[in-house]
């Protein structure tokens, strides 16, 4: 067997049309850290036999598992980890741009969310891996000055399977810079668009699946992997330049729309068009401000959120992504 770093192993995503049923790798991630593991549940026999040792054995009755993808968010990828997140998905041409297309991402009301599989290649695996009905628990974006758009992906799945796999990757170029961000934070979502961009120095964004093996007897590998309640959450990182977040808006209890937007302006696609992942969220309230209030550094303050469904926009994420893939 061979020791390995880890920029050996090879992770590739795709999307399963059949759940549980192992699919095609559509996209290699070149990713900044990454781990994955086979989990057991295991029943310990705690039986008495007239001895002071605790147990005398203990059997398996739960195979499945865990892993973690972190790296730069790329819009062609980005897309099946949206779709896996959110759950449903709407793609067209945009209209003069050949080549370029949008996809809307919105939230699907049922428990079973789309699933993945994830394949992994290293010189230890043989031909490789397969990971099927993979889902999504938590997915996180972070947007800071002087790194790339980054993304944390969270995720479940059965234990391996060999497969053969073949690792290729292609050049990625619809990344997003620091500079590539906009922050609007309105009274609504009818006035984002009109809405002036606000100054900022860190976003994070997090959606919560509340994953839940639907384990039955009969079988050591779970009957489906499903999400619960849908949740998102977030952080915004700016100067302290007056009390308005604080007294406005966390004490007085107000709701706003937040639109976080990204446009990669150095790269075009279709004729004349650019990358672009647009997020936004109906209704946010804050739940904290933070102020960070060294004696020999500016006062910056934390502004941390939760997101709301909005029975008037019958919406609490909607995400808009824009690349070259057709349909995902």
């Amino acid at each position: 067997m061979s020791k390995i770093i880890g920029r050996l192993v090879n992770v590739g995503i795709g999307k399963e049309t059949s759940r549980g049923t192992a699919a095609a790798i559509a996209y290699w991630i070149p990713k900044m850290d990454f781990s994955h593991d086979d989990k057991i549940q295991q029943v310990v026999n705690e039986q008495s036999m007239g001895i002071i040792e605790n147990a005398i054995g203990a059997d398996i009755t739960q195979k499945y598992s865990e892993g973690e993808i972190k790296g730069r968010v790329v819009a062609d990828s980005f897309g099946l980890f949206l779709l896996s997140a959110i759950g449903s998905v709407s793609s067209g041409a945009v209209g003069g741009q050949a080549g370029a297309y949008d996809h809307t991402f919105s939230t699907l009301q049922s428990g079973q969310h789309p699933s993945l599989t994830v394949g992994v290649k290293d010189a230890n695996s043989g031909t490789g891996l397969s990971y099927a009905l993979s889902m999504i628990d938590t997915l996180e974006i972070n947007a800071e000055l002087n790194k790339y758009l980054e993304m944390s992906v969270k995720y479940r799945g059965n234990v391996n399977a060999s497969s053969t796999l073949t690792p290729s990757y292609s050049a990625q170029t619809q990344y997003f810079l620091p500079q590539h961000a906009t922050v609007k934070f309105p009274s609504n979502i009818a006035g984002l668009g009109a809405a002036s961009a606000i100054s900022v120095k860190r976003v994070n964004l997090a959606i919560s699946k509340n994953l839940e093996d639907d384990q039955v007897l009969g079988t050591l590998t779970p009957a489906d992997r499903l999400n619960k309640q849908f949740a998102v959450e977030g952080s915004i990182e700016l100067m302290y330049d007056s009390r308005t977040y604080i007294d406005t808006n966390m004490l007085g209890d107000l709701a706003q729309a937040l639109r976080i937007q990204f446009t990669n302006t150095g790269v075009t696609i279709g004729t004349s068009t650019n990358p672009d992942l647009k997020i936004d969220l109906a209704s946010v309230k804050l739940k904290e401000v933070a102020r960070s209030q060294s004696n020999d550094d500016f006062v910056t303050q934390t502004l941390n959120f939760t997101a709301f469904y909005s029975v008037a926009d019958t919406s609490m994420i909607s995400v808009v992504l824009r690349n070259t893939v057709a349909s995902y």
